[in-house]
């Protein structure tokens, strides 16, 4: 019985990004439009803010200098 895990994380530089099943038109739409909305440097400073755990709008507007509406408008359209 060995104490490693089952499933170790393999090293980055043995990862794939090779995968067996080929994205259909759908993923492929759902996976530019998630890459469209992060292009957006609000957006992405808004996900780099919650990467530390949840915070309240309140917080994020100061930690971002953006209006509230602005804030609140990105998280509706991110929860979606």
């Amino acid at each position: 019985m060995s104490s490693q895990p089952e499933h170790a994380a393999t090293p980055a530089a043995e990862q794939s990004l090779v995968h067996d099943v080929a994205p259909g038109p759908q993923l492929l739409e759902a996976a530019a439009g998630t890459l469209r909305m992060l292009a957006e440097p609000a957006r992405l400073h808004l996900l780099w803010q919650l990467a530390d755990g949840p915070k309240t709008v309140t917080e994020l507007t100061a930690a971002s200098a953006a209006p509230r509406t602005v804030v609140s408008q990105v998280l509706r359209y991110g929860a979606g």
